[in-house]
Order: structure tokens, then C-alpha cells, then sequence
């Protein structure tokens, strides 16, 4: 349709609190606005290109497949949060997930 725009939101990890500053969880943050905004597309920004195993690129995961690297504790750190972010919000009716530090690329999430 032409002429029409698809919002995007951006989420800061930051919030303002009684004391100052406070970090917030950008994931289950975005997760959380993803799903309750009946967003398409939810896309993790991070400091990696993807989710990596042995330093090798994953391009896709399910639930299971996810899981079964953290046991392994190949999937180790912030990607655990951001791994059971991203399958809330396929649970909660978000289409499309990527993780990702550069649009277009990236790990695709699907259940």
C-alpha cells in the first residue's frame, strides 16, 4: 500500500527511578511491548552478529533446539535472557523474531 508506514519502536534500556538511573531488561522489555502492541516483527539489537555456537553462526531455532545448547552451555550469558525473550514473545503471537547486531541479518527464531 503505498504511502503507508509501518510504526517502529525502539526501546532504551534505561528508566528513570527514585534514586536515578536504573538498567532495565531491553529484551523483556521489548518482548513485552512486542506483545502487547501485536507487533509483526520484533528485532534483539546485540553486540554480536547472531546467536553463535563454537563461534559458528546459527541461522535458525526452536524451543527445543535452543534449550538443548543452554544445557549444553554452548548458548551461555546475556543470550540466554534474550533467547527466552524472543520465544515469549512467538508464544504471545509476535510472527518474526531476529537477533541480530545488524539489520537484515541474523539468527531467525521460529516455534
Amino acid at each position: 500500500m503505498q504511502g503507508y508506514h509501518h510504526p517502529i519502536l525502539l526501546v532504551n534500556s534505561l528508566a528513570s527511578g527514585p534514586n536515578g538511573l536504573l538498567n532495565v531488561n531491553a529484551d523483556s522489555a521489548a518482548q513485552a511491548l512486542a506483545t502487547v502492541t501485536s507487533a509483526d516483527q520484533l528485532i534483539l539489537l546485540t553486540d554480536v552478529p547472531c546467536v553463535l555456537v563454537n563461534e559458528e553462526v546459527v541461522t535458525a531455532l526452536n524451543p527445543l533446539s535452543a534449550n538443548q545448547l543452554i544445557d549444553q552451555n554452548l548458548i551461555t550469558a546475556g543470550m540466554v535472557p534474550k533467547l527466552q525473550a524472543a520465544f515469549s514473545a512467538l508464544h504471545h503471537g509476535v510472527h518474526k523474531i531476529t537477533i541480530t547486531n545488524r539489520l537484515g541479518q541474523g539468527t531467525k527464531l521460529e516455534l
